[in-house]
């Protein structure tokens, strides 16, 4: 097993002269005081990365994070390892075998074990909560998790529990390492706060004199947009994403999903007023997109760019943000010509055009060259539905915990109905898949009437990227991976579970809102949560489109059909982003055409 920074016993003193993985890797050998299994683990993990860096160890140093730096999870292949859990194992050895070496997994034992503030109030509410027979959420056992976490940042800062007070949670919060460790502040410090209401003279006497005050503290860049403002650019998102007027029935159609635009207008006026271009106190943001403001706009996300300040943002999401913005004027009736402008010849963006990124094209060589990783890509559906069947079987089991399990169900369960219209209609963009409706008036998708009968999907032209043309999707009852029965099972078992299920005709409806689709920030929370669990650590989930179109180029040499009508994207496109399949083929052809003739050697 690797180590456990709580315990009590710890191995041997760390070596004063670890350098590099070959010290590392004499530690194990001659101090670690471990299982023999465990020490195996520990080589097989330097040895491995010796393997993967192409360096002998002498030369790697002994720096923990810039070693797991070389291989992040989001860029996992099977050149790593054979399946992800594997990999991630072979990177919990390695960090443990690091840690223990250089002395830190002592350091985070010694800190554990001193008898403190902290230790007094863990031990204290671990007697008290699990003493409530029906404890509220707020008072959970298992809160104190949260504690834990947060004894181990403040003890390398030597703060104890009944110091919490003045500036001292803020400096805490800024001092954790991850948003992980920043929500266990949080929570930590509201059970401390509820746990006064319990009125135990132990608790109290480990907790600071008052309740604790904590507010987040804003990023030092982050620039609020007054309130007049803000109402002002719903107005103006609520008109580009409306649908288009029936005059039978006298109302707006569904229209796309508004977050995207409401996300590009605001980052333009918070840059706006940052530069100040206009004032906070303005009427309205109106003389934002006036031809100098834009453009000065656009320089500033620039000079972020290169100056690597901290408000910088990739070339990719400034192009999405005044994608969003030319669209929203034009519905707004305002002119669009000088972002169009700007968006054709700034160098910065137009160097990025139609360009896919290093990521992005290692996941689709991926699913190309490697078959069961490709098999794995269009089972997707499958694996998500049976860990939803296999959450609501446990909803029945164990009728306790069976609104976790169910939560749990709808996570899964709707995952995999999206990714069953995916592989099995078309591969939609995010924005064009969560407004989908079902039922109602003009309903996009259908389920069949029978068993054997074929489903199909209708996207109306205004809710593509382009607005030019429908997406037409005929969804088979015979599909080999059986995504229509997916389809028709998330509706049965899934869709019920949402709360307001019944009055929403959208297919994916939203969490809280009676009448509006799932959100994606909250789709896209439940997909990178999930996806690692499958092996594919870091797929978002338009790599639906990069993933399908790779493999239709790849098995169909020259033929550019199957991509443009799969993905709806002119011909032009297609070969920017996927060209480079077809170049490796020829590359390749050309190697073996070079021997071509000669005897063999």
């Amino acid at each position: 097993m690797s180590f456990d920074p709580y315990l009590r016993e710890v191995h041997a003193p760390a070596q004063e002269t670890i350098q590099n993985l070959q010290d590392v890797l004499t530690w194990v050998n001659n101090d670690c005081e471990c299982e023999e299994t465990t020490k195996n683990g520990y080589r097989g993990a330097l040895l491995w990365v010796s393997k993967h860096a192409r360096k002998p160890l002498h030369s790697i140093p002994a720096d923990r994070d810039a070693v797991l730096a070389k291989f992040p999870d989001q860029e996992f292949t099977r050149e790593w390892a054979k399946t992800y859990s594997a990999f991630r194992a072979r990177k919990k050895n390695l960090s443990a075998a690091i840690n223990g070496a250089t002395g830190v997994i002592a350091e985070k034992a010694a800190r554990a074990s001193r008898i403190d503030g902290w230790h007094r109030l863990i031990s204290r509410l671990r007697v008290l909560l699990r003493a409530i027979p029906e404890p509220p959420s707020a008072l959970h056992p298992h809160r104190i998790i949260s504690i834990q976490a947060l004894a181990a940042l403040a003890r390398t800062l030597d703060i104890d529990a009944c110091d919490l007070a003045g500036d001292v949670p803020r400096k805490l919060y800024r001092a954790a390492k991850d948003a992980g460790q920043r929500d266990a502040c949080k929570d930590a410090m509201a059970l401390m706060n509820a746990v006064r209401e319990l009125d135990d003279g132990e608790v109290m006497a480990a907790l600071p004199q008052s309740a604790i005050v904590f507010t987040r503290p804003q990023n030092p860049e982050h620039i609020e947009i007054p309130e007049t403002l803000s109402e002002e650019i719903d107005v103006w998102v609520h008109v580009a994403t409306r649908g288009e007027w029936s005059p039978t029935d006298e109302e707006y159609g569904p229209g796309p999903l508004p977050g995207a635009y409401r996300s590009a207008v605001r980052k333009v006026v918070r840059t706006a007023l940052a530069i100040q271009a206009i004032r906070s106190d303005s009427e309205t943001i109106a003389p934002v997109f006036s031809n100098a403001t834009m453009t000065e706009v656009v320089r500033t996300w620039r000079k972020w760019h290169v100056d690597a300040d901290p408000r910088a943002m990739k070339k990719k999401t400034a192009i999405g943000y005044l994608e969003c913005v030319r669209t929203l004027l034009e519905r707004n009736g305002e002119g669009r010509d000088h972002v169009d402008l700007i968006m054709k010849t700034d160098l910065w963006l137009s160097g990025h055009r139609n360009n896919m990124s290093p990521r992005t094209e290692r996941f689709c060589r991926r699913v190309v060259r490697d078959l069961q990783a490709r098999g794995d890509f269009l089972a997707l559906q499958i694996k998500y539905r049976k860990a939803a069947e296999l959450h609501l079987r446990a909803a029945k089991k164990f009728p306790s915990n069976s609104v976790n399990h169910l939560a749990k169900a709808r996570v899964y369960g709707t995952i995999a109905a999206f990714a069953a219209i995916e592989t099995d209609a078309a591969p939609l963009r995010i924005g064009s898949a969560l407004p989908m409706t079902f039922r109602g008036k003009d309903p996009w998708l259908t389920l069949g009437s029978s068993k054997n009968s074929d489903g199909h999907l209708i996207v109306p032209a205004a809710m593509t990227k382009t607005k030019k043309k429908a997406i037409s999707a005929p969804i088979s009852a015979k599909n080999r991976t059986r995504g229509l029965e997916t389809l028709r099972w998330y509706e049965r078992h899934i869709r019920p579970l949402y709360p307001h299920a019944g009055e929403n005709d959208f297919f994916f409806p939203g969490v809280q809102a009676r009448n509006q689709p799932l959100s994606y920030a909250t789709f896209y929370k439940w997909w990178t949560q999930t996806i690692p669990e499958f092996g594919f650590p870091g797929m978002t989930p338009h790599m639906f489109r990069h993933g399908q179109a790779s493999i239709l180029v790849a098995n169909n040499p020259g033929d550019w059909g199957y991509v443009m009508a799969r993905l709806g994207d002119a011909l032009s496109t297609c070969m920017d982003y996927y060209g480079w399949i077809d170049e490796e083929r020829l590359i390749l052809e050309g190697q073996n055409q070079l021997t071509r003739g000669l005897p063999n050697v």
